[in-house]
């Protein structure tokens, strides 16, 4: 199965069942705690099944989500690259299906291919993006916006266009949403049945469906021009 994991598609069959042989398979229930931000890196993780989020606490005290990892995707990686402590948290977000790998094993066939290095870096710089994009999402002093904010980078992620609007086709829970936007579930649940009633939103198959895309960035535009 570590062949799921994108990067490692295109490596030599002795370097894949190495990897194989040494993984360590964990079903993990949803909300566990895979590593504190601080820890130190000792495993490369790759993610199977289900969903895993990355956060840190901001010198307030507050909890922010930075990325949400996808089956297929690794997490944890630059640290053990770098041989710095986690600078995030990870934690599950459903129930998940988890490889770790020893730093040491992993690292030996790190430094065998280059496009494995290449193929991280893009992945990381992506991943730097968007945690500019989240933090620049926190900033935005309206919980409103914000909110606004996030549906629309995760229809950039996950949307799918369809006849009514585009589609977030993946699970996302109110509290969820309220984390990534960095406001409480009560907020979140009010702020998206005003979005309802004035048509900027549905919901379609317990998913959000954004309805008015365009007037929901007009809201974020309208909280800018007062910053």
């Amino acid at each position: 199965m570590v062949k799921n994991i994108k990067i490692f598609s295109n490596i030599k069959e002795e370097d894949l069942l190495r990897l194989e042989r040494n993984a360590i398979y964990q079903n993990v229930k949803k909300k566990t705690i895979i590593f504190n931000q601080g820890d130190k890196a000792n495993w490369f993780y790759g993610l199977l099944e289900g969903k895993v989020k990355i956060s840190r606490v901001s010198t307030g005290g507050r909890e922010v989500t930075i990325e949400i990892i996808d089956p297929g995707q690794f997490f944890g990686v630059l640290a053990i690259i770098k041989g710095f402590p986690y600078p995030a948290t990870a934690t599950t977000v459903e129930n998940s299906k988890v490889l770790k790998i020893a730093k040491e094993i992993f690292l030996d066939v790190y430094n065998k291919y280059p496009h494995i290095n290449k193929l991280i870096l893009q992945e990381i710089t992506l991943r730097m993006k968007t945690s500019l994009d989240v933090l620049t999402g926190v900033a935005l002093d309206d919980c409103t916006s914000r909110i606004a904010y996030q549906l629309l980078r995760l229809a950039a992620k996950y949307g799918k266009n369809t006849e009514e609007g585009i589609l977030i086709d993946t699970k996302l829970t109110r509290q969820q949403l309220a984390e990534l936007a960095a406001t409480t579930t009560e907020t979140t649940i009010r702020i998206l049945s005003e979005f309802k009633k004035n048509g900027y939103i549905k919901e379609k198959n317990k998913m959000i469906l954004l309805a008015d895309a365009k007037g929901l960035s007009s809201l974020i535009e309208e909280m800018v021009t007062r910053i």
